[in-house]
Formats: structure tokens, C-alpha cells, sequence
């Protein structure tokens, strides 16, 4: 599998994740700009919009910061928040960028519940 098929695939998964759990995803298909995904969700019980951008990394693909500030700048723009989704093997990790940069904060699935 090429690394393009890798990342296309751990997208897709990242976009089943969220679906199954009650968000609207956009994918942008091989764009190669700061957002591989855009997804929202209306949370009724606290009549809330959510709105979330995420870059999906694989392996050991680099996260740089102009990655980050172009990632930041497209939340901004949507007024989202920035995630990035990446996965080493098994393992998957979810970290929402701040912004204004401070302490970055991990989170599970369960967070997109």
C-alpha cells in the first residue's frame, strides 16, 4: 500500500468514526491543503453547533508548523476547532490545536460522542 493509500484510507476511517457517531463529514479528496476533513454536528440536548477541521497524518508524516498555522487559520475561518488525527500501527491519536497556541489537549473518541 502506498503511503497516499494509507492516508486516504486512515481519512476514511477517521470520516466512518465520525459519521457513526452523528456528524456531517466533507472530505477533501486530494487537495492537498491544511484540511483533509471538515465535519459538523447539531447537539440538540444543549442546542449546540459543533464544527471541527481536521488533518489526518499516518505513520511518521510530519505535522509542521506551517502545517499547524494554515490548519489554525482555516478553524478561524470556519469557526471550528483544529484537530489533528493521526495513527503509528494501532495506535490513534486526537489533539485539538489551540488557538491562541497554549497547552494542547489529547482526546478519545468518546470526545466526538
Amino acid at each position: 500500500m502506498t503511503n497516499y493509500e494509507k492516508g486516504r484510507a486512515w481519512e476514511y476511517a477517521v470520516s466512518d468514526m465520525l459519521f457513526s457517531k452523528g456528524w456531517t463529514i466533507i472530505r477533501s479528496a486530494g487537495s492537498h491543503t491544511a484540511v483533509d476533513l471538515i465535519a459538523g454536528r447539531y447537539l440538540e440536548a444543549s442546542n449546540q453547533r459543533r464544527v471541527i477541521v481536521i488533518q489526518c497524518k499516518v505513520g511518521q508524516s510530519k505535522f509542521d508548523e506551517d502545517e499547524k498555522e494554515r490548519l489554525l487559520d482555516a478553524a478561524r475561518a470556519f469557526n471550528a476547532r483544529a484537530i489533528l488525527a493521526s495513527r503509528r500501527g494501532n495506535k490513534r491519536s486526537y489533539v485539538i490545536l489551540p488557538d491562541p497556541p497554549q497547552m494542547q489537549e489529547v482526546i478519545t473518541e468518546d470526545w466526538f460522542k
